[in-house]
């Protein structure tokens, strides 16, 4: 999953001291037990569709991370970001990863279930 938050009304001159991404979970499932949910820098295509080919651009850089058992179903979460990764002068660009996959892990290609269902801004 992408994040394109626009975030080039940030004042000339501002510092940026703190950032989050509010998540609306639905439910979650995580049979492979200890999963973090990762914030990672990305560089997609477009924003319009996501292929194959932008899985690739996912980063490996953390910028964020919330244990998948502190997750709250049916609630907004909050997952801080590293204030430097805000881009002041246009789009940031956030992905989201389990950090079995950032790492490579060869174990979480097996038989083993994760799932978040997210909800949109639409969520109160």
């Amino acid at each position: 999953m992408v994040f394109f938050p626009e975030t080039a009304d940030i004042p000339d001159g501002s510092t940026v001291t703190s950032a989050s991404l509010f998540l609306y979970i639905n439910s979650k499932a995580d049979t492979f037990g200890g999963l973090k949910l990762q914030i990672v820098t990305a560089n997609p295509g477009t924003e319009d569709i996501l292929t194959t080919d932008d899985f690739d651009q996912f980063g490996t850089t953390v910028l964020g991370e919330i244990a998948v058992a502190d997750i709250v179903e049916g609630a907004y979460n909050e997952i801080a970001i590293d204030p430097s990764a805000i881009n002041k002068t246009g789009t940031t660009i956030l992905g989201l990863r389990f950090d079995k996959d950032v790492s490579n892990d060869s174990t979480y290609a097996s038989e083993k279930l994760a799932l978040l269902s997210i909800g949109t801004s639409e969520h109160s």
